[in-house]
């Protein structure tokens, strides 16, 4: 479990960035503790690093995830993954065409609006 979780963290560091690495570790008690160690070793350390997609393949498949269901606060955050692991621009406002066609017209529209936000957040 140490390694999955060491990997699972260096993963989340490098995709959504040290700044909010450093925020969420600071964000960790006796609470959450438990589910945050769940999140980085499941989700980060067996998920994103247990196959043979890149961090910037699993980007994608996570901002579209997001947009369909309608998380719009972990979207934003992994809009920001996503760039930090090398997508463009125009490979997201793809992404969020599919979900547009796929998981309808809304999904679509605020995937786009959530990009939008982002991007110019960076700019």
């Amino acid at each position: 479990m140490t390694d999955r979780l060491e990997t699972g963290r260096a993963i989340l560091r490098q995709t959504m960035g040290d700044e909010y690495f450093e925020a969420r570790a600071s964000g960790r008690n006796d609470f959450n503790g438990h589910y945050r160690d769940l999140i980085d070793g499941y989700c980060f350390g067996e998920g994103w690093a247990g196959g043979p997609l890149t961090p910037r393949d699993c980007s994608l498949l996570v901002i579209t995830m997001l947009a369909t269901t309608g998380r719009v606060p972990e979207l934003r955050a992994h809009l920001r993954g996503a760039l930090n692991n090398g997508c463009t621009p125009e490979e997201i406002r793809h992404a969020m065409t599919m979900v547009g066609i796929y998981a309808g017209i809304p999904a679509g529209v605020e995937g786009f609006r959530s990009a939008e936000i982002v991007l110019a957040e960076i700019d």
